[in-house]
């Protein structure tokens, strides 16, 4: 599991990611933008419910250490970006002042 205060889990993510990249998909993954990080994470779903689908169904190339894997980065990714997103949210001073008061 990915942890955010471990920096070798980190570095760990980010080499699979470039294995990844380098492996299946093109470099234009490799964007740490929002939209390119919610692009990757929609074709990590879709590679991971079609080989869900392969390994339900007995397919004989269905591949386990790589859907296992392919799982884990889905999910660094989708924390990385839960935090982008937490870590990009404004503030809302005056409803905790109201909340105070």
């Amino acid at each position: 599991m990915l942890r955010a205060d471990s920096q070798t889990s980190l570095r760990d993510h980010q080499a699979a990611v470039a294995r990844l990249v380098a492996q299946f998909i093109g470099p234009d993954f490799l964007d740490d933008t929002r939209d390119g990080r919610a692009a990757l994470i929609a074709w990590l779903e879709r590679r991971c419910s079609t080989m869900r689908a392969q390994g339900i169904a007995g397919a004989y190339h269905y591949d386990l250490p790589l859907h296992t894997e392919l799982l884990r980065i889905l999910a660094g990714e989708k924390a990385e970006l839960a935090g982008d997103e937490i870590r990009s949210a404004p503030l809302d001073a005056g409803r905790w002042q109201q909340r105070a008061a």
